[in-house]
């Protein structure tokens, strides 16, 4: 037989298994490039939807072509699938996989038992789970003197059957309880002293037809078997996965070394496979063909599609066991309850799915919802968790998952229902959504496998689905819908999104705890796209309603319409007659109110418009004789108007430093002679007769609105504070401190004896004029580092809002030393050990080094493309470690500027970065929910940890044995570093944020040397107990803070808000 006839004859032979296993889409790519298939057999080739169709014509057009076709079609199951290449070799014996190894026992009559009774053979690489083989034994030790059922109850490729095979081969059992024999069925479609051994019950009706009143053990997928067993009957649910160390003992036992000597990847492959048996036990069969590709089957596993697990599937001989099972599994379903698990393939992996939703998606009544997922639960289909809000959520499995996606024949009209359900609900107003914990997070991933790119670009545009979004979902979450879709969007469709993305980006410190957000206002101060504010400018005049009320009974009593934008200010005239509106539409309206008070006005009749700005009016003040009127606006001029006459008496000719940020607020002053205005960070007082500037007053920063008492005192709103000045001497005389949110309004009483303020933060807060502590708070940013001198004196170096480094000393804070930055926005700064240098990290990328006595410059580094999120002094401050949102860290020489090392960490943000105590460990934690340890210096992985949810903090504890880590979502989890476990997790009772999170040290440790307590930080400082699972203490901040540090002795805490609070807090002694 010729050779091209004898490879003709083995594949035929060899048909069904190469059809089954081979990767249609390699192999078809390599033969084309070869030039064995034609571009239309290619094409064709392609156009088919299963690879078992693809595989089909290949094989068909392979078994009619020349030798040279053969030749390239073995070179091409060779590159990709080396078993199959095998039948075509002179030396094939089999495809099979390695010879079982079995059990050393010698053959006797007890092994003739086992052969005889058809168990089947132990995997060849069999790990002993020793606390599920002693339960097994001790339920069917139970069976000695009765006949009854032990069923093990479990999802597909949990290892129930090997289970089974490993207990009813051991000796005392058999001569114990089932001398008589053993019957070994499977069930995928005899008496006393014997026990029978029924596997894989897909169907519970076939139990009733076997139940021949002996020993019996069983194995199924479905716990409602049990319900048509007459017999005693014993349930043992198997666990799921492996335990990390037996799934580590199957990994050593196919690759051939100990199981200390793994890779640090192994934890992270154990994870994705959720401690499945039979897929470690395929991940190992293919790691040890090769075991280079760790980081190849990680990433499949990671980045998921529905083809990966089929492409995983073809790597391997006989591995469609597993998918065969899933497809068991389902088809037992009935029909209908089928088409309802096919649904659940619409959401995404390793996410509760909540009941509420699947009411939606399935237009039934939430019960009967739950009824149809305790039906899967029942048989191991799904797993079940009760919510706050007293219904159900759901995950399944990611490898039933993958088999759904597969398989679904029209996976996107499922997510266009889901969307046309939702969008019904909110009349496709899509910011008018409730939040049922679900959609927000979730919405924009439908759409894009909906292929409804239109609606997805819409909502990332659409400042009021921005709002509804940050008001019910994380930052974080909205982040990772802009980098979803950059990956989906063309160049060009991609940066009208990408201006909303940059500037989302570009302040989250504005966003990040901001309770009262407000995205318009957000856009209008902090955008520069003119696109992008008109919108936004649009939204505030369609939003725009200005009433009057009735304040004794809360009626509304007129309604004055007339402007087009927002109105800015309004003030009654000193004779009560007349109302004063400016607006943001660059104009001032004069209103007759009719009467002489305006809470009995019934009508709102416009007098005169007065026009004469270029620009935004800000505010406006009347004279105090009534006659005169005072406005300022974006065009840098402040206008004095005449009311007798309505026309412009003085235009005082003042252009601003910014044009666009013209005076903000004005006043009259002495006898109306001299006008008072804020701008920028300075007051200026203005000779109405000449329009010359009589005196410039410098603040410390951009003033808002202003009153003015007694023609002398003058009460500045500026971020959270009130600074009140002292007009004649320009001197600031006091700041009330206490808000902290934003102060918009300030108002003295008649006899200036009161302050009242009003902000943000939804206060009004009242304030003794001459009982004010005279403190000067500048602006502070929350990017600060200290370290604690003699006495337990904080050093504390710290940003401010103008890009200074502020330098204060002592628990009194008192400024020492001011260092101007110049550079781009800081987001973080580290100092040495020997507080010499201070190393600043800003958001474009950049590092820079200066010395802290002078502020020189000594080194710039560069090489980060994103804001840097964290740097740090390393090996006695011979090198610098930085993180940042690229996903990238690095270490560099402090002193050249030279990068040493870099490797990309993570797929997402790198939220949070620490360094063990002992420096031995690094470990960063990111928004792909993964936190990573490296070994210091070399960078090189040492553990990958699957935390479930955007990781924003970590710590290690002070052996780095532990270590802390806590997610967006208010998960904090407490790790052995060494094993890759969670030994500890605690659930936050308000889902915020963790922020920060740190092991304490020294005066927390107990008389064992063991650590008890941890801290978590966010808009709380939040003190657990490790021991007993609980909150110990809590202390409230005025805002959300990212950093703690402390003392030795945590008898001293520092740390400073995003409200530019800073907080020295002492421990109180109890008595």
């Amino acid at each position: 037989m010729s050779s091209n006839e004898n490879d003709r004859y083995l594949l035929r032979k060899y048909w069904k298994e190469i059809k089954t296993d081979m990767n249609a889409d390699r192999v078809g790519d390599i033969l084309y490039s070869r030039g064995v298939l034609t571009s239309e057999k290619y094409q064709k080739m392609r156009g088919q939807t299963t690879n078992w169709d693809k595989n089909n014509l290949i094989l068909n057009n392979i078994s009619n072509s020349d030798s040279y076709a053969f030749e390239q079609f073995r070179h091409a199951l060779n590159q990709t699938t080396p078993h199959l290449a095998g039948i075509f070799s002179q030396s094939h014996a089999d495809s099979g996989l390695s010879t079982a190894i079995t059990q050393s026992m010698p053959r006797n009559d007890k092994e003739e038992l086992v052969v005889h009774g058809g168990v089947p053979d132990l995997p060849s690489h069999f790990v002993q789970r020793i606390a599920m083989q002693d339960q097994i034994r001790a339920q069917l030790n139970q069976l000695r003197d009765q006949c009854g059922w032990v069923i093990l109850v479990g999802m597909a490729g949990c290892g129930k059957t090997v289970l089974a095979s490993r207990i009813v081969r051991e000796g005392q059992l058999i001569e114990q309880v089932f001398p008589g024999g053993i019957t070994w069925l499977t069930l995928d479609e005899q008496h006393p002293r014997m026990i029978l051994i029924l596997d894989n019950i897909w169907d519970s009706k076939l139990i009733s037809y076997l139940d021949l009143k002996c020993r019996t053990l069983a194995t199924t997928r479905d716990s409602t078997t049990a319900k048509r067993i007459n017999s005693p009957c014993n349930i043992l649910q198997i666990e799921p996965g492996f335990h990390i160390a037996e799934a580590k003992a199957v990994l050593s036992s196919w690759i051939g070394i100990p199981s200390i000597e793994l890779p640090s990847q192994a934890n992270s492959l154990i994870s994705k496979c959720k401690g499945l048996p039979l897929a470690i036990s395929i991940f190992a069969s293919l790691l040890s063909k090769n075991p280079h590709r760790w980081d190849y089957y990680i990433s499949l596993l990671t980045n998921s599609t529905p083809n990966h697990l089929r492409l995983i599937y073809q790597s391997i001989h006989h591995s469609h066991q597993l998918e065969e099972a899933i497809r068991i599994s389902i088809d037992s379903l009935d029909a209908d309850l089928q088409s309802y698990y096919y649904d659940l393939a619409v959401f995404e992996n390793d996410i509760h799915i909540p009941s509420r939703v699947l009411n939606l998606l399935w237009n039934q009544d939430i019960e009967l919802v739950e009824d149809k997922m305790e039906e899967f639960v029942a048989k191991s289909l799904a797993l079940t968790f009760k919510r706050d809000d007293n219904h159900k959520s759901y995950i399944i499995h990611n490898l039933l998952m993958f088999y759904l996606k597969e398989t679904h024949p029209n996976l996107s009209a499922i997510h266009n229902r889901l969307i046309d359900r939702y969008s019904a609900l909110c009349n496709n107003q899509w910011h008018l959504l409730d939040d049922d914990g679900y959609i927000y997070a979730h919405l924009v991933h439908h759409l894009i496998h909906a292929k409804r790119l239109d609606i997805v670009c819409q909502l990332l545009t659409d400042p009021l689905w921005l709002q509804s979004k940050l008001d019910h979902n994380k930052l974080s979450n909205l982040l990772n819908d802009y980098m979803l879709v950059q990956k989906t969007f063309k160049d060009k469709e991609w940066y009208q999104i990408q201006q909303y993305y940059d500037l989302i980006k570009e302040n989250t410190d504005i966003i990040t705890g901001n309770k009262h957000l407000d995205i318009i206002q957000l856009i209008l101060n902090r955008c520069q796209q003119p696109s992008i504010v008109d919108e936004a400018l649009q939204i505030a005049q369609r939003q725009n309603e200005h009433p009057i009320w009735n304040c004794d009974n809360a009626t509304l009593e007129a309604s004055l319409n007339g402007h087009v934008d927002s109105i800015t200010a309004m003030l009654i005239s000193p004779d009560e007659n007349s109302l004063i509106t400016s607006s943001l539409d660059e104009t001032v309206k004069i209103w007759d109110i009719h009467s002489q008070s305006i809470w009995l006005a019934k009508t709102g009749h416009h007098l005169a418009t007065m026009h004469g700005h270029n620009g935004k009016i800000k505010h406006c003040r009347f004279s105090s004789s009534g006659s005169l009127l005072v406005s300022c606006g974006e065009d840098g001029y402040v206008k004095v108007w005449d009311l007798i006459t309505y026309s412009v008496n003085q235009s005082i000719i003042y252009q601003s430093e910014m044009p666009l940020w013209g005076p903000l607020s004005c006043h009259f002053l002495r006898d109306d002679s001299q006008i008072l205005c804020s701008c920028l960070s300075y007051l200026y007082i203005i000779k109405v007769e000449d329009g010359t500037v009589h005196k410039k007053i410098p603040m410390s920063e951009l003033a808002n609105s202003l009153e003015i008492s007694q023609d002398r005192y003058c009460a500045v709103c500026i971020a959270n504070d009130v600074q009140i000045w002292d007009l004649q001497q320009s001197k600031l005389v006091t700041t009330c401190f206490g808000h902290c949110d934003h102060v918009n309004s300030v108002a003295f009483s008649r006899d200036g004896s009161k302050v009242v303020t009003g902000s943000d933060d939804e206060t009004l807060k009242v304030w003794d004029f001459f009982n004010i502590p005279s403190v000067v708070n500048p602006s502070l940013k929350p990017i600060y580092d200290c370290q604690f001198e003699d006495n337990n004196n904080p050093l504390l170096y710290v940003m401010d809002k103008e890009n200074n480094l502020l330098v204060y000393y002592g628990l009194k804070a008192t400024l020492k030393k001011r260092i101007k930055i110049e550079t781009g926005s800081v987001t973080c700064c580290k100092l040495s050990r020997d507080c010499r240098w201070i190393a600043i990290g800003c958001s474009n990328g950049q590092i820079i080094i200066l010395d802290t006595k002078n502020g020189q410059l000594l080194a710039q580094l560069y090489g980060h493309m994103d804001k840097i999120s964290f740097c740090n002094f390393i090996n006695h401050d011979e090198r610098i470690l930085s993180a940042s949102y690229d996903g990238y860290i690095k270490t560099w020489h402090p002193r050249t500027g030279e990068m040493i090392l870099e490797i990309q960490g993570h797929q997402g943000i790198i939220w949070s970065c620490c360094v063990a105590k002992d420096e031995s460990f690094i470990a960063t934690a990111s928004h792909d929910c993964l936190v990573k340890i490296w070994y210091n210096p070399s960078l090189r992985l040492y553990q990958c940890l699957q935390h479930g949810y955007s990781v924003m903090s970590c710590d290690f504890s002070s052996d780095a044995k532990l270590l802390l880590t806590g997610s967006d979502t208010g998960i904090i989890k407490v790790w052995n570093i060494s094993l890759a476990v969670i030994i500890k997790q605690f659930d936050s009772l308000d889902n915020r944020e963790i922020l920060a999170s740190y092991f304490l040290s020294g005066y927390w440790l107990d008389e064992n040397g063991n650590q008890p307590y941890f801290v978590t930080v966010n808009d709380k400082i939040n003190w657990y107990s490790l021991e007993e699972n609980t909150m110990v203490q809590q202390f409230y901040l005025y805002s959300d803070c990212e950093r703690l540090l402390w003392t030795h002795d945590f008898r001293i805490l520092v740390t400073i808000d995003w409200k530019g609070v800073l907080y020295i807090i002492k421990k109180v002694d109890s008595s």
